[in-house]
């Protein structure tokens, strides 16, 4: 039956009731077909608008595929707060249709096919908002519009495992423009696939929160756009491949977030990074980050690497591939953190950095290769007028004794550029 979505059907179908002591299908089921059939058999094929036409309706369970929308155009909050479970839905006609499953909580499985094919309709904001119970969606999203917009699509869809879309390989030039808020606590997310290049934000807080072993994601936004966020906070990966190249503020993009894989695959073309891994949970190393921050603020403040001994973050293979030359806020950067390396520092540019407050707060594990690589790139700091200490940025005697520091390699090119140690 509708409503009970992939599932193998063991014991024969249509289902024997009495085996789990009903004498026959129970009314609340046959009510549900009934009022669908009632629904079809009244159809007006001449109407061109429903807006709000089943809204509240606690009657609908399930809506007939086999009737003629050719002529519906607007289907706005069609089926608002019903009770509907199941549905397949084909809007090649459509040129409306926002929020037409919002407060939905029952519905399991919904099937859209031909969005986008009349020019009008672009707009899908909150097309699934707060359905709860939504587990799949199949969406055609091959003849989307320029400019379309999926804002809260499919926000606080709390068990919604798996979604795709990839732009290139659709048959229109249409793109979609923004998905603020559009996954945002899709706790039970396990594999999420979202690639348009023109695409200016995007919303994911709390994907794969209540899953086992995290959230498969991929992100491909902002390449020929200059955005204005993207966020992941609060979220449990197992994989992390995300591309947000001209994005220009990525505050916090993964703060408190827990990533689950062996090791790290974030790929981030960002221009605020300020709090960017924020009290993190990382089970693996941090690598493969490239970064062009203009703001670091709290960038890795308190992130923790859990279960493993090499507890690396990797600027790269080479000096450009953190790119710090641009920042001018470093206060906090690298606070609160249990990293014992930080890969490539030594190659960092903070020739534009003004602020160097706390930069190292609170971080005793530090190696001597990352105090030594500290020390030569704070020799590129022209732009810092502030008292020029390592007690600035942090550092203390408990943690690293002066006579330590003065034996590294670099302690004389250190203090040829007017640093000292400061405790």
């Amino acid at each position: 039956m509708p409503g009970i979505i992939n599932k193998k059907h063991d014991s024969g179908y249509p289902p024997d009731w009495k085996k789990i002591g009903y004498q026959n299908t129970p009314e609340s089921t046959l009510n549900g077909f009934e009022y669908a059939l009632n629904i079809k058999n009244n159809w007006d094929t001449s109407a061109v608008t429903h807006t709000e036409r089943y809204r509240g309706d606690l009657n609908l369970m399930y809506f007939p595929k086999n009737i003629d929308m050719s002529n519906l155009i607007t289907i706005d909050r069609m089926f608002q707060a019903s009770n509907i479970e199941y549905i397949e839905l084909d809007l090649s006609s459509t040129q409306t249709a926002q929020a037409v499953f919002t407060d939905c909580h029952n519905i399991r499985y919904a099937k859209i096919t031909n969005i986008g094919i009349t020019p009008q309709l672009y707009n899908l904001n909150n097309f699934f908002l707060e359905c709860h119970a939504l587990e799949k969606v199949e969406i055609d999203l091959d003849y989307i519009q320029s400019d379309t917009t999926i804002n809260k699509m499919f926000c606080n869809c709390y068990n919604l495992k798996e979604f795709q879309y990839d732009n290139s390989t659709i048959s229109s030039t249409g793109f979609i423009k923004s998905a603020t808020q559009t996954f945002e606590n899709c706790y039970k997310m396990e594999k999420l696939r979202f690639e348009d290049e023109k695409c200016e934000n995007i919303g994911c807080y709390g994907i794969g929160k209540n899953t086992d072993t995290g959230c498969d994601l991929k992100i491909r936004i902002g390449y020929n756009t200059s955005g204005s966020l993207a966020s992941f906070m609060a979220s449990k990966l197992k994989s992390c491949n995300v591309w947000v190249r001209k994005i220009t503020n990525c505050q916090s993009i993964f703060e408190n977030a827990v990533f689950v894989f062996g090791s790290g695959n974030q790929y981030l073309f960002t221009g605020n990074n300020s709090y960017m891994f924020k009290n993190a949970k990382l089970n693996g190393n941090l690598t493969n980050l490239y970064v062009n921050p203009t703001n670091a603020n709290g960038m890795f403040d308190g992130l923790l690497f859990t279960n493993i001994t090499d507890k690396t973050i990797s600027l790269g293979s080479n000096a450009t591939t953190v790119d710090f030359s641009n920042c001018t806020n470093m206060q906090n950067a690298f606070a609160n953190t249990n990293a014992t390396k930080i890969e490539k520092i030594e190659d960092a540019d903070f020739s534009s950095v003004t602020n160097f407050n706390n930069t190292f707060y609170n971080s005793p594990d530090f190696d001597s290769d990352t105090v030594n690589g500290i020390l030569k790139a704070l020799t590129t700091a022209s732009s810092y007028s502030g008292t020029k200490t390592l007690a600035t940025l942090g550092f203390t005697s408990a943690n690293y004794p002066a006579s330590d520091i003065q034996n590294l390699s670099n302690y004389t090119l250190f203090t040829g550029a007017g640093w000292t140690i400061g405790y």
